[in-house]
């Protein structure tokens, strides 16, 4: 036999449930009617575009005492979203809808009362106005601390580091070629800019012609006498030269190879024959015998 006991506990049990039940029936019901009831609001300020959003229903513990809220959600800003609020305050019974402006990187947050549809479209491009005047201070601070008083002194030391393993790698790749630096220029300016020249000289001219090749860019063949008129044919120099940018910097490589005698002779003995151009993506002129010579002195054989 049940005691009287376990009855009363099991009634009230039930009584609970029910309770609860009812309790959480009449909550949604209740959410459900605020949020026709900001709808209707919406509707009647702004149109029934403001009714459709999908308005929701704020936690009573993230509302002000004695206030309930619904919230629909506009098109996000640049640095702040957007959103329609519908609040009402039972001690008053005071019924508002407000734009709410939040800053996405930080918790601040704005609200302006909406009165029309022309209102909230005033508001909306005040709020983009002020958006653009932020992101624009932004980015003047990000390029004032980019072009600081050392920028070009950091912008002119990257750009010596990519001339030096430019040169790094070309001494690397053609070790038969005897590359030399003779010079390198490199600048560097407060808007980031740079300009770089490296300039090499090879071995020989077969050297700046494998180079070329190498780079898939031409190279420019000559060969001229540099003692036409004291010794012709004893310094016949065949000169290759390539210009060229490769990682940004301006590359110039030259080089010359003084021919054989037998050479020298057979080129002296072709100088009337046309030149011949872009052979092989290599562009050669066959000079015709020129004197070297300063209008002050003698030349001294040695190729240029």
């Amino acid at each position: 036999m049940i005691s009287i006991t376990d009855l009363a506990r099991s009634a009230y049990a039930q009584q609970t449930a029910e309770q609860d039940s009812q309790h959480a029936q009449d909550l949604v019901r209740a959410r459900d009617e605020f949020l026709t009831a900001a709808r209707d609001a919406a509707q009647a300020i702004l149109g029934d575009a403001a009714a459709a959003l999908p308005w929701r229903y704020t936690l009573w513990d993230q509302t002000p005492e004695d206030t309930e809220e619904a919230t629909a959600a506009l098109a996000p800003g640049r640095t702040h979203d957007h959103a329609l609020r519908y609040s009402y305050t039972g001690g008053d019974e005071h019924e508002r809808l407000e734009l709410v402006s939040s800053c996405i990187n930080c918790s601040s947050s704005s609200a302006t009362p909406v009165v029309s549809l022309p209102h909230l479209g005033q508001l909306l491009a005040e709020a983009e106005v002020r958006q653009a005047d932020e992101t624009t201070g932004q980015d003047d601070a990000a390029a004032a601390q980019d072009t600081g008083p050392a920028a070009a002194v950091t912008v002119m030391m990257e750009a010596a580091a990519r001339v030096a393993a430019l040169g790094s790698r070309l001494v690397a790749r053609h070790p038969g070629a005897h590359l030399v630096a003779e010079r390198a220029h490199v600048s560097g300016f407060a808007d980031s800019d740079s300009s770089s020249q490296l300039h090499l000289r090879a071995g020989d001219a077969s050297s700046v012609i494998a180079i070329a090749q190498a780079l898939d860019t031409p190279a420019t063949v000559t060969t001229a006498d540099a003692s036409p008129i004291a010794d012709p044919g004893t310094y016949v120099f065949c000169r290759a030269r390539l210009e060229t940018t490769v990682d940004g910097a301006e590359l110039i490589v030259h080089g010359s190879t003084r021919l054989s005698d037998e050479d020298a002779a057979a080129w002296l003995a072709d100088q009337d024959q046309p030149a011949s151009e872009d052979v092989d993506g290599i562009t050669r002129r066959i000079a015709p015998i020129q004197t070297l010579q300063d209008d002050g002195g003698q030349d001294d054989g040695e190729p240029r």
